[in-house]
C-alpha cells in the first residue's frame, strides 16, 4: 500500500500533499551533555508536510526499557534531575498537521551523570607548621 501511494503522491505532486499528516523523514535527537543539571535539547528530525511540533520527554532503565513519560517535561529543552540520575533519557517529538500526527523518538542518551562538583561547596583543610590555631575566648593559663 506504502508504494501505491508513492505512486499516486508522484502524479498528482502537490495536490495530494495538502491532505497527509506529517510524515517523517529523519528521526528527532537529542542534543547536550546527558548530566543531572545540565540541558539537553531536541531537535525535530526531518518531515515533509510537518506543522507544530509538542515534545515529551522519557526517562528509561539503562538496557532501553521501560520509558515513561517524565511529569511536566514538555518543552523543546529538559534538564535532568537526580530521578533520572543513571537512567537513560529520550525525547519523543510529535508533528501535527491540519490533517493528522505522528510521533518519533529520538535515540537513547547514555546513562544520565551525576551532576559536576560546584568549586564553591568544595572545602579544604591546610595545616600550617604543626601547630593549631585556639580560637577559644580563655585566656592562656600562667
Amino acid at each position: 500500500m506504502r508504494w501505491r501511494l508513492a505512486v499516486v503522491v508522484s502524479v498528482l505532486g502537490v495536490g495530494l500533499s495538502a491532505c497527509v499528516a506529517p510524515i517523517l523523514v529523519t528521526a528527532p535527537t537529542v542534543l547536550g551533555v546527558a548530566q543531572v543539571g545540565e540541558t539537553l535539547t531536541a531537535t525535530n528530525g526531518t518531515w515533509l508536510l510537518s506543522g507544530s511540533y509538542a515534545y515529551k520527554w522519557q526517562r528509561c532503565e539503562v538496557d532501553g526499557t521501560g520509558c515513561v513519560d517524565i511529569t511536566g517535561a514538555t518543552a523543546k529543552t529538559f534538564v535532568p534531575t537526580v530521578s533520572e540520575e543513571g537512567k537513560r533519557v529520550r525525547v519523543r517529538v510529535t508533528n501535527t498537521n491540519q490533517f493528522g500526527a505522528q510521533s518519533a523518538s529520538s535515540a537513547l542518551t547514555g546513562p544520565v551523570t551525576p551532576a559536576a562538583a560546584s568549586p564553591s561547596t568544595s572545602r579544604v583543610s591546610v595545616a600550617t607548621g604543626g601547630t593549631q590555631a585556639d580560637n577559644s575566648s580563655e585566656a592562656p593559663s600562667v
